[in-house]
């Protein structure tokens, strides 16, 4: 009979709990990241890799310094106080996990494993059969009211975003296990169950994810290579991002266009303190932040498309209206280069490390630097990047991502026995008597 450790409980629950957490209460995930994450860190103590708490904790830890020095000068030095109070916690504890499950014992891989299973599939199930339902409901009351009520199905993006990346993980697992079919299947099945929540960030990082998977079980160190330079790139000219032209501005709906106005009215404020920013967590303190987007903000040409004239009807298109939906602008806009260039340093470190690593097979670091693609994507077209709730997803993914697919060098592998116990399928050790 297998036995189950703590540590691998709680990875197992982790896997279980969160794409269903993601998708009915996201801002939940912070209480499911802390309850879990901290006992586990506390019984895998003993198997910490230094050496990847030194290097992420290192990194995180200038973001947080640079954060509390930033009060000095913050526009908003409360609400940057109130902030810089509840990073360094979840920053160590996801640099704890991290470190903790990097050196993954084969029962706590395999439970997670069986986990990931099972939610995935699940979490599929349940975001096709609330589409289908809710169009049934619709047409229902259509028919009986005869207007046609809109399908609320925005409260699922978090749900889409967390099964996205962890569909990366599984086919991976696949992949890596030589069972092609299944891999292409979960990938099919989730692609179709991330289009039901409409979220074209989750959507269009999926694909993304998938292609830098394929390409990087070829060449891993170049892709690697190449994401670092990418994301690097990216992060630090950030500010000085070329205006989208109109033939693209036309195919975006009204919340796409808001987005472009936020991002444009961003990285004009970026410009008036690019060296030492705003100050953290103050993107909605910003003077102007909270005014109406005016209807020539964008240019003529904009002012005629329908999307952009139904977004104006509204009148509540404002600036900032809680963050800047891109976590490079805010960190530029709040941290200046200082931040950006931590923040570049995160990504570009972790981008080069996954594809060079000799212990792992190709399929492996793809799955991982798959998933880091991901991340970089959605962190550039969504959510805020001090949000509680964000940070624990983020960690929450890399906690189960490096526990499926990591594969400890055997120097490195074994695991003390209060938390290990015997390999699966060995037979239970018992006491020798003296």
């Amino acid at each position: 009979m297998t036995r189950v450790t703590p540590a691998s409980f709680l990875v197992a629950l982790l896997a279980a709990a969160a794409p269903i957490v993601a998708t009915f209460a996201p801002v939940q995930l912070t209480s499911l990241f802390l309850a879990t994450v901290l006992p586990l860190v506390i019984v895998a103590r003993k198997r910490l890799n230094r050496r990847l708490l030194i290097c992420l904790g290192g990194v995180l830890l200038g973001l947080v310094l640079w954060g509390a020095a930033s009060i000095v000068w913050s526009v908003a030095p409360d609400e940057t106080a109130t902030r810089i109070s509840r990073l360094p916690v979840l920053f160590a504890l996801g640099a704890l996990a991290l470190a903790a499950v990097e050196r993954t014992d084969l029962l706590t891989r395999q439970t997670a494993l069986q986990a990931l299973h099972v939610s995935t599939l699940g979490t599929i199930g349940v975001l096709i059969l609330l589409h289908l339902g809710e169009a049934l409901g619709a047409r229902v009351l259509a028919i009986a009211s005869e207007s046609q009520p809109a399908v609320d199905v925005t409260l699922y993006k978090v749900g889409g975003t967390c099964l996205a990346a962890l569909t990366l993980v599984l086919a991976t697992h696949f992949i890596n296990s030589g069972k092609y079919y299944r891999a292409g299947v979960i990938a099919l099945l989730a692609g179709g169950a991330i289009v039901t929540t409409e979220s074209t960030t989750a959507l269009l990082a999926y694909m993304v994810g998938l292609a830098v998977l394929c390409s990087a079980a070829l060449a891993p160190r170049v892709v690697g290579v190449l994401i670092a330079g990418v994301a690097v790139t990216m992060v630090l000219a950030a500010p000085w991002s070329p205006e989208a032209p109109i033939a693209v501005l036309e195919r975006l709906s009204s919340s796409g266009l808001h987005r472009v106005s936020i991002w444009q009215f961003t990285i004009e404020q970026i410009h008036e303190a690019r060296w030492l920013g705003w100050g953290l967590d103050t993107a909605r303190a910003l003077p102007g932040a909270d005014a109406i987007v005016p209807s020539n903000y964008l240019g003529a040409s904009v002012q005629q498309l329908p999307q952009w004239y139904a977004l104006m009807q509204l009148g509540a298109a404002e600036f900032i209206p809680l963050h800047p939906h891109n976590n490079p602008l805010q960190v530029w806009l709040e941290l200046g280069l200082p931040g950006a260039l931590l923040f570049a340093a995160l990504y570009g470190g972790a981008a080069i490390a996954l594809g060079a690593n000799r212990s792992q097979s190709r399929a492996r670091k793809a799955g991982l630097l798959a998933v880091l693609a991901f991340m970089f994507v959605v962190s550039n077209a969504s959510f805020g990047v001090w949000q509680s709730w964000w940070i624990s997803l983020q960690f929450t993914i890399w906690t189960i991502a490096i526990a499926v697919l990591w594969r400890p060098a055997p120097s490195t592998s074994a695991i003390t026995r209060d938390h290990a116990g015997p390999p699966l399928g060995a037979p239970p050790q018992t006491p020798s008597r003296a």
